[in-house]
């Protein structure tokens, strides 16, 4: 007997996994956080990988919608917002409101102190 997955199964199936192992896993959590940085800098393998699955997450999003009768003009994620989030980085370093380690940057308010 032959099972088919749908994609987004399977995705979440991997996605479920690879966090178990991380869990116990200090090298898993380390090429993880490796992979992002690679996106992070626009690396053309990593930013290959990350299209073709967005590619094939934007048509399987299609497909359901359309089952739904609902339609969208764009698709997009939060990666489209990545340009403009580089701006309100360097605004927030300017004014010294960005707290940097080397794997995150997080912003510091006392505005409700």
């Amino acid at each position: 007997m032959v099972f088919k997955v749908s994609f987004h199964v399977f995705v979440l199936q991997v996605y479920v996994q690879a966090n178990k192992e991380a869990e116990h896993s200090e090298d898993m959590k380390h090429a993880a956080k490796d992979f992002f940085r690679q996106l992070e800098r626009h690396e053309s393998q990593a930013m290959s990988l990350w299209q073709q699955f967005r590619e094939i997450t934007v048509k399987e999003y299609q497909h359901i919608y359309k089952r739904l009768g609902i339609h969208f003009d764009v698709y997009s994620g939060e990666s489209f917002y990545q340009v403009q989030t580089q701006e309100v980085v360097r605004e927030l370093q300017s004014r010294c409101l960005l707290k940097i380690s080397p794997y995150v940057k997080a912003f510091t308010c006392n505005c409700f102190d």
